[in-house]
């Protein structure tokens, strides 16, 4: 599973990994958003990227 969360969410943020108790087959993911998740192209590309790795949908 991966879980993407913007670093300044106020419902979240980096604080997320340090008060809940993730098991390992979780990636965490942050990138420099917040709760709206207005994100550049460039972000974008860079989680589709992130997504298509962990998914295995990116190897051909």
């Amino acid at each position: 599973m991966l879980i993407i969360q913007g670093i300044d969410d106020a419902y979240g943020g980096l604080e997320i990994k340090y008060k809940y108790a993730f098991s390992e087959n979780i990636e965490l993911s942050f990138f420099k958003s917040d709760h709206n998740f207005d994100i550049s192209d460039a972000m974008a590309h860079e989680i589709v990227e992130l997504i298509e790795r962990v998914t295995g949908l990116g190897q051909k």
